[in-house]
């Protein structure tokens, strides 16, 4: 591991070690609020499905106020809208993880006017164009099933 660092370091420098993360880091934003929406909107939903509240499941902690009205989540419900909303984020974070591994073991390919090569993709927008280009949308949902139990 230790060389691996070190040629890492020897061939691209300290730029090496974060190379294919500016896309995963700015796309963090975005995979969070389809999350934190979907979320929302489930836990909402099952609120509204029960009429009556079940005290047993009631965690203190876990309170919203809405209209003077004290409203609890039960354990159940909020793993539920979790699971959701975890599942909404899916179709959003996949894409993003294939293009972050696609620029991190982006090797440059050797060409005839230069021994050091030039980068397969260019970016993050290469990299999607290229995918769907060659492999169809279904190209950037490679992996889908792992990213599920991750």
């Amino acid at each position: 591991m230790t060389k691996c660092a070190k040629d890492l370091f020897i061939n691209h420098g300290i730029r090496g070690y974060f190379r294919g993360m500016a896309f995963p880091l700015v796309a963090a934003s975005a995979i969070n609020s389809v999350y934190f929406g979907i979320y929302r909107v489930s836990l909402e939903h099952m609120m509204e499905l029960r009429q009556e509240p079940n005290l047993f499941y009631f965690k203190e902690s876990q309170v919203e106020e809405t209209n003077s009205t004290v409203r609890r989540h039960s354990y159940t419900e909020t793993f539920v809208a979790g699971c959701i909303g975890g599942f909404g984020q899916l179709f959003l974070t996949c894409p993003v993880e294939v293009v972050k591994i696609k620029l991190q073991t982006n090797q440059p390919l050797p060409t005839t006017l230069s021994m050091k090569g030039v980068a397969a993709y260019r970016g993050p927008m290469d990299v999607i164009l290229h995918t769907i280009k060659s492999q169809g949308l279904r190209g950037l949902y490679q992996g889908m099933g792992i990213t599920f139990f991750r």
